[in-house]
């Protein structure tokens, strides 16, 4: 009897492990000390099956499941998780809670889990990091690529029109050999005919007889 709490004048309260004794003469009232009961029961249920569920998807390293978790888990904190379920009004409920969330370390549980929630982000952000960094390293490399490409198509250009140049240069030299004879006199007496032709191609009006 020394580890029963006494909550009121003539009912007292006690959790051992996972039990607890309650002695009362209040019917709805000792329903509600097995509802907290029941609550810190899943509490402690959850924490640890999200606690193993981290730690087997960290060993994996399955990103995906960490995601998933860190969701979950935020979402269990912000809405389902909360220190005082209980009316804080209703004092002996309040003293029931305390001694069950005491008894199974509810607090610590909690804490725990916090403090891995809060490594799993790091684990998250530092993988969003290398996969940014990855993203950032192909698209340079891709770039890279393409000037290269754009500059092999320059340079290929390039040679061909400067090939091009060559040739016309070529031609036109061959050209100017073929049209300037060696001999005044062979070019007097080659073109010298036709280049009077084209003088006298359309004679002017006047010149018509």
């Amino acid at each position: 009897m020394d580890q029963y709490v006494e909550t009121t004048n003539n009912r007292c309260f006690v959790a051992d492990r996972d039990a607890i004794g309650y002695i009362c003469n209040n019917k709805e009232q000792f329903q509600r000390a097995v509802l907290c009961l029941g609550l810190g029961v899943a509490y402690r249920t959850v924490i640890n099956d999200f606690m193993h569920k981290v730690t087997q998807a960290t060993n994996s390293d399955n990103i995906a499941e960490l995601l998933k978790l860190y969701r979950q888990i935020l979402t269990f904190n912000a809405g389902n998780y909360f220190r005082y379920p209980v009316d804080l009004n209703s004092h002996e409920l309040r003293m029931i809670w305390d001694e069950i969330h005491q008894n199974w370390c509810l607090q610590e549980l909690n804490q725990e889990l916090t403090n891995q929630l809060t490594a799993v982000a790091e684990l998250l952000r530092a993988e969003q990091d290398k996969h940014d960094a990855e993203m950032k390293e192909q698209q340079t490399q891709l770039v890279a690529e393409q000037a290269e490409r754009d500059t092999k198509k320059e340079a290929s250009f390039n040679r061909r029109a400067t090939m091009v140049g060559v040739l016309l240069g070529v031609l036109s030299v061959l050209t100017l050999v073929e049209v300037t004879p060696k001999h005044f006199s062979d070019f007097t007496s080659t073109w010298g005919k036709a280049i009077n032709t084209l003088i006298q191609v359309n004679p002017m009006p006047h010149e018509k007889k």
